[in-house]
């Protein structure tokens, strides 16, 4: 009786502390479909355009529609960037969009004009970088490609076919390691090609972040008067 007693506050920490208190779900702490007054949590190139012909391509749970948030910076592109502050008790960060390619983008087969990169950064980092072909009537980067948007001239003047993506679809932007309290994300273009205004531009709907959110543990507020109780216990019986 008395080496039971003597454990059992010890078995008792152990059990609390092993439990599984960062395995959560992801949770909604921002989101923005930019179709009202744009969040004050945006800086760099905040200018929010009408979707025109993306209206209506999307997922089944993201839908472009109303107005996007457009980047039309030309060389050296200057960034759009969220900024995020008092986030919760986290270890990684989900980030869902639809991205918008406009106009003549060109990838490294076109030496004329190329690279063209769309990024995005978390914290300074770049967590995405890809290239875009469309001036060459195709898409060298394809995951999340909305099939409703082949590569046709969506309405923005130039006469280049233009595509939407689903970037929910993007492993690259999910599960990516963060646990600060402070959240700075980038989207920017960049690339020797890159010539922004009317050659080419992107922009962005329906934009969330989410996050893992890991409560206090309320079993942990129950461990101290637990081990008093054990401690009371030893005292009275285990003699």
């Amino acid at each position: 009786m008395r080496t039971y007693l003597k454990v059992a506050p010890l078995l008792a920490i152990v059990m609390v502390l092993s439990l599984p208190w960062g395995a959560h779900a992801a949770t909604l702490i921002f989101s923005e479909d930019f179709d009202g007054s744009i969040s004050s949590n945006f800086s760099g190139i905040t200018t929010t355009v009408g979707v025109q012909g993306f209206a209506g391509f999307g997922s089944p749970t993201s839908t472009f529609s109303g107005k996007f948030l457009e980047n039309t910076s030309a060389h050296p592109p200057v960034a759009t960037v969220l900024t995020l502050t008092g986030l919760p008790a986290h270890t990684y960060i989900d980030l869902d969009f639809l991205l918008a390619v406009i106009n003549s983008w060109d990838d490294t087969a076109n030496s004329g004009y190329a690279p063209d990169y769309f990024n995005v950064s978390v914290d300074g980092v770049t967590v995405f970088t890809a290239t875009f072909a469309h001036a060459l009537g195709t898409a060298s980067y394809t995951t999340g490609k909305l099939t409703a948007t082949p590569n046709v001239d969506l309405g923005f003047s130039n006469g280049y076919p233009e595509s939407g993506y689903d970037m929910s679809q993007e492993p690259l932007l999910h599960n990516i390691t963060h646990t600060a309290s402070t959240l700075t994300v980038a989207f920017f273009a960049s690339g020797g090609g890159w010539q922004g205004g009317t050659d080419e531009s992107w922009a962005i709907d329906n934009l969330s972040v989410s996050c893992n959110v890991i409560p206090v543990p309320g079993t942990v507020y129950l461990l101290g008067p637990a081990l008093l109780g054990l401690w009371g216990w030893r005292r009275k019986f285990g003699r």
